[in-house]
């Protein structure tokens, strides 16, 4: 079985969760809009010696309508020409993400 990624407009998602024949296993995730103009995602791969984090940021404004969905949203989940590195800057961010990560475990 595959990773299969959608994302939904709120018709999308009434007509996924009332119409559409699903699998029985997955994971649903709002989206939470991101402070600027496009969208935004930090990756923690975590282990007890070292929390390495990296930022992804689409290359498209997120309320761009020439563009579908998918385009204006994906990240880390799509080709790489969607989207681009970016820095994460300040330490009280990066501080908090290794805090949560150390306690997950």
């Amino acid at each position: 079985s595959s990773t299969s990624i959608e994302y939904f407009g709120r018709k999308e998602l009434h007509d996924f969760l009332y119409n559409r024949w699903k699998e029985r296993n997955g994971l649903l995730q709002r989206f939470i809009e991101p402070k600027g103009a496009r969208n935004a995602i930090i990756r923690a791969i975590w282990s007890p010696k070292v929390c390495l984090l990296e930022r992804r940021v689409n290359s498209t404004q997120l309320h761009d309508r020439r563009y579908g969905l998918y385009e204006r949203a994906v990240t880390y989940e799509g080709p790489e020409h969607f989207s681009a590195a970016a820095p994460l800057r300040g330490s009280t961010l990066p501080s908090q993400i290794q805090r949560i990560c150390e306690n997950l475990v």
